[in-house]
């Protein structure tokens, strides 16, 4: 029986031994590098959509002016992410469940200004919503931001960070419109992306700075760049944007569907 199934053993051996032989052995080095090239013309391919997104957001001016808006408040994000747990730990001496209060704070302000975006955006200019949205923004953040060098509580943030919501989701907003309005159906992703990329860096250079930075400013005074910087970028767009939105698309370059391609409207 143990010589049966050593034969039988040796039979299935030589078997597979004669089918890997009859493999072509180019075939996998040929599908590997099949595999290979097929990443590479992606790679250069998703390369080649982000150059065109940031040319063609760098020669529209609406879209230039937006990009410099996403940029400095970007900035403003990464400094919040890093520095807005060790505020609440360390400036207003909060425990973690009245940090998890401030935080639902702010998403109860989120939902409140979304619903009044809703109902009261389409009344108001896109470029009034982004600019004078951005200003109160900056405004209120530099109030929640500021006011524990008085008073040490964690009730102001708290209503603080409800009526943050609303101002934020107005420029948000419009943001979004102007954006829109300022890009064709063809382009609107690879523009998307290209600013999304540059957003990704800014954020990332906002988080690496607070953290070196509130070592030797403290934490205060780097979060009070957040709220600076939206209130700079809100005054940078109500001087460029002040023509209102509906006025940009008759008189600035808009993007058709040819890669290179900027054209100016009628």
């Amino acid at each position: 029986m143990i010589c049966r199934q050593r034969v039988i053993d040796i039979f299935f051996a030589m078997r597979i031994t004669d089918i890997m032989k009859s493999i072509p052995q180019h075939a996998p080095s040929d599908h590997l590098l099949l595999q290979q090239r097929f990443q590479l013309e992606r790679i250069a391919g998703i390369g080649d959509e982000l150059r065109d997104g940031l040319r063609l957001s760098v020669r529209h001016r609406v879209l230039r002016t937006l990009m410099i808006f996403a940029l400095v408040t970007s900035v403003g994000e990464g400094i919040m992410s890093t520095l807005f747990t060790p505020f609440v730990e360390h400036v207003l001496h909060g425990s973690s469940q009245e940090f998890g209060l401030v935080v639902a704070a702010q998403a109860v302000g989120g939902i409140l200004g979304g619903v009044l975006a809703a109902g009261f955006g389409h009344r108001v200019r896109a470029a009034r919503l982004l600019s004078c949205g951005a200003i109160v923004f900056g405004l209120v953040d530099l109030a929640i931001f500021l006011y524990p060098l008085g008073y040490v509580a964690v009730w102001p943030a708290v209503v603080g960070m409800v009526v943050v919501g609303l101002p934020g989701a107005l420029t948000m907003a419009g943001l979004i419109t102007l954006f829109q309005r300022s890009t064709a159906d063809s382009h609107r992703g690879r523009v998307f992306g290209a600013l999304s990329a540059l957003e990704g860096v800014t954020v990332l250079a906002g988080t690496l700075g607070a953290g070196y930075l509130s070592r030797y400013a403290g934490i205060v005074p780097v979060l009070a760049i957040q709220g600076a910087g939206y209130v700079v970028a809100g005054l940078a767009m109500l001087a460029w944007l002040r023509d209102g939105a509906g006025e940009f698309m008759a008189r600035e370059p808009h993007i058709h569907a040819g890669a290179d391609t900027v054209q100016a409207n009628a």
